[in-house]
């Protein structure tokens, strides 16, 4: 780790006097940036920011007042803070790091008890805060902590409250629910698929990841087996998904095949490398023309007892991202070398469902999503990436 000057400031915020709040389910509103990332309002002693949503990670960072990271408000330790002499590092699969001073602080989310979290008051920091957002908030399991650090989910559930928490994301914002979710936000009855078990030795199964079995492009079922997926990573701080090169063959040779394709596309041929990754569609092609022409994806997740149950879902919020216009990219690529028997479900696969993250019971639920609307615009969204990343959440040293 590399040391690193403490983030000092003048200003001192005491905690409000208001009672906390009794437990029980809480939503809360999500703002989306690009349609690919998103965003929750919360407070750190007492001061507010907006918060990147990650279950990829764990450790909380907030950009502080020692940073130039071109961004505001940023965090000054109050009378409440406590600086716990240990500076420490995290860097992301993307590309992103940052580095500073773990602090201990009171946080807290609207309608949720205030918990202290030991956090990184960033004080210096490469590609992760944007104009409008000042933190990441992770979600995500124990193991992935950074030394020194806290988890805000093992906090709450110390103060009382479920560890369980659900998202559904969409293209103009979204969901989070903690305590529990929302059954009317989906079409169909949550269904669950147990965690698969952590191993901190493995790299990739540190993360919350769950055994798919099967998967199919409308009625053409793809042949594969949960062998071909491996463990599989659930993310919402990744944009794009990530499969093995085997199955993302089988799936493109479906899409490219369909009729309905060929027409919105037509002299196109969906490839998994940069040139194949993006496709301009006829005039007037908008999602809701895609997934009522195109075949949706099917995916299949095991039960408890060894069965399956499949979640069908729309091809604009699984396989295609819309770019804005007619511009479609391909959602789902090929993990390559960096997680060649993994998979990872991002933002792309993951706004098609209700996802349910149920870490109290060790299992995470899905259901078709209910309730989102196309974008209200043209939304100016990131290119993806040509090669998919197995994951975006924070990268812990061995």
């Amino acid at each position: 780790m590399v040391a690193l000057a403490a983030c000092s400031g003048g200003r001192d915020t005491a905690p409000d006097a208001l009672p906390d709040p009794a437990p029980g389910i809480v939503d809360l509103s999500l703002t989306a940036l690009d349609a690919e990332a998103y965003t929750v309002p919360f407070t750190v002693g007492g001061q507010p920011f907006n918060a990147f949503l990650d279950t990829g990670s764990t450790t909380m960072a907030v950009a502080a007042t020692a940073c130039d990271c071109e961004t505001s408000p940023l965090y000054t330790p109050g009378s409440a803070a406590t600086d716990q002499d240990v500076t420490a590092t995290g860097y992301y699969s993307s590309g992103a790091t940052w580095s500073g001073e773990v602090y201990s602080d009171v946080v807290a989310l609207a309608g949720l008890p205030r918990v202290p979290v030991d956090f990184v008051a960033v004080s210096s920091q490469s590609d992760l805060f944007r104009t409008n957002v000042q933190a990441i908030l992770g979600f995500g399991p124990s193991d992935l902590l950074v030394p020194g650090t806290t988890s805000y989910l093992d906090a709450l559930g110390s103060a009382g409250e479920t560890r369980e928490l659900a998202v559904r994301l969409c293209p103009d914002g979204g969901d989070l629910w903690i305590g529990g979710f929302d059954p009317s936000a989906a079409t169909s009855a949550v269904q669950f698929t147990p965690i698969l078990q952590i191993d901190p030795a493995d790299a990739n199964q540190r993360y919350y990841t769950v055994a798919v079995t099967g998967a199919a492009i409308g009625s053409a079922d793809l042949g594969l087996a949960a062998d071909d997926f491996g463990p599989t990573v659930i993310d919402v701080g990744t944009s794009r998904s990530g499969v093995p090169a085997a199955a993302v063959a089988a799936m493109l040779g479906a899409i490219n095949a369909d009729a309905g394709f060929q027409t919105l596309f037509p002299n196109q041929t969906l490839t998994d490398d940069e040139t194949g990754i993006c496709l301009e569609g006829s005039a007037g092609v908008t999602p809701a023309l895609v997934d009522a022409t195109l075949p949706p994806l099917t995916v299949e997740f095991a039960t408890p007892t060894g069965a399956s149950f499949a979640v069908a879902l729309s091809p604009s919020r699984s396989y295609f991202t819309p770019l804005g216009g007619t511009t479609y990219c391909l959602g789902i690529g090929s993990t390559g070398d960096t997680a060649p028997n993994n998979s990872l479900f991002g933002v792309s696969v993951l706004s098609g469902m209700l996802t349910v993250f149920d870490v109290a019971d060790g299992q995470i639920g899905f259901a078709p999503e209910l309730g989102c609307a196309e974008a209200t615009g043209d939304v100016a969204r990131r290119r993806p990436e040509p090669t998919a990343r197995i994951r975006r959440g924070l990268a812990t040293p061995d």
